[in-house]
């Protein structure tokens, strides 16, 4: 058998390498790369979708028990400017599945983790502590800076993950890990949980969140509830407008 032939490692891409500070922290440029994304939440703030397609999935590990549901929600103001949702009947949607503990348990969940992502995503405070300079990528004319930080929020430990548009200042994309949620008195305590957030800007410059995801694995001691099991949701947005009142 003839021996492997080696060639020397190929030059590590210098786009693809954090670019930091000696002492760790982002460089001056990617610090203000920072702030006007966190300009752009600020910004956009009062800009809502005026429509939502919501598909939800939860079940046992391992799979023994599933259910599916799929429906479709508008938002429209209410008298107050506020946005009042409302449910639609999509073609096609599946029946509506048996209402069962799991199913009410599993969306309580999603919902109580949506909410802690929301409370703490990153950009909502310019402060760069913990903020690392990750990586460069894409093309140049849709190059990336990764950024990655930690957060904390309603019994959670959050590991960020931002790619931020290096032309226009803006995040395209936010992921997220999370571990830690203690257990409550319903005997369930989620084991892990991860999901992301997909941006984009219209034509008018609003920057729109498009797509939204979670997932969570779970244990219970509950009697009524599987002692494993998991549950998703993915959101797709669109038909956005501008509600006068800060959300």
């Amino acid at each position: 058998m003839l021996a492997p032939t080696t060639s020397p490692s190929p030059a590590p891409d210098p786009d693809l390498l954090p670019a930091v500070r000696s002492d760790g922290g982002p460089t001056p440029t990617d610090q203000l790369l920072w702030h006007h994304a966190c300009c752009w939440m600020a910004k956009d703030d009062r800009v809502v979708p005026g429509y939502a397609e919501i598909v939800e999935h939860c079940g046992t590990i391992p799979p023994a028990e599933e259910h599916h549901s799929r429906f479709a929600l508008r938002l429209a103001p209410d008298r107050h400017g506020r946005p009042a949702a409302s449910r639609i009947t999509l073609p096609g949607e599946p029946r509506a599945p048996r209402r069962c503990n799991l199913i009410t348990t599993t969306q309580a969940l999603l919902d109580r983790l949506e909410e802690a992502v929301t409370a703490v995503l990153p950009l909502h405070s310019h402060d760069l502590d913990r903020v690392r300079l990750l990586a460069r990528t894409g093309p140049p004319e849709r190059r990336c800076a990764v950024f990655g930080t930690e957060r904390q929020a309603d019994g959670l430990e959050f590991e960020f993950r931002l790619w931020i548009d290096t032309r226009h200042g803006h995040a395209t994309r936010i992921d997220y890990h999370a571990r830690g949620l203690p257990s409550s008195a319903t005997g369930i305590a989620t084991a892990s949980a991860q999901g992301s957030r997909r941006y984009r800007l219209d034509p008018r410059d609003h920057w729109l969140l498009t797509h939204q995801h979670e997932r969570l694995t779970f244990w219970a001691a509950a009697l009524d509830l599987p002692a494993r099991g998991f549950a998703e949701r993915t959101t797709t947005y669109s038909e956005h407008w501008q509600t006068p009142h800060s959300c």
